[in-house]
């Protein structure tokens, strides 16, 4: 690890943290999850880690996400 750190060189491992639509792994199963509050999504699993040179993506991972089964509910707006 600190020979690959030394050349800038970055291994990730997003197990454990929250999800975002937004983030670089590709994701390759979604599990349902009743425990996790309405609206969540968290990383349950890195199934190929995210490899970065010098802060820059050069290998995206793969992850599986376990959501909440419920969405969060959309407020509306009541127009007179």
């Amino acid at each position: 690890t600190e020979t690959l750190k030394g050349m800038g060189i970055e291994v990730v491992d997003f197990s454990g943290r929250p999800y975002d639509a937004g983030m670089v792994p590709e994701v390759v199963e979604v599990r349902e999850d009743q425990g996790l509050p309405a609206g969540r999504a968290i990383i349950e699993e890195t199934i190929a880690p995210t490899v970065t040179w010098r802060g820059q993506v050069i290998k995206p991972g793969q992850i599986i996400v376990k959501r909440s089964s419920a969405r969060p509910q959309e407020h509306t707006k009541v127009v007179e």
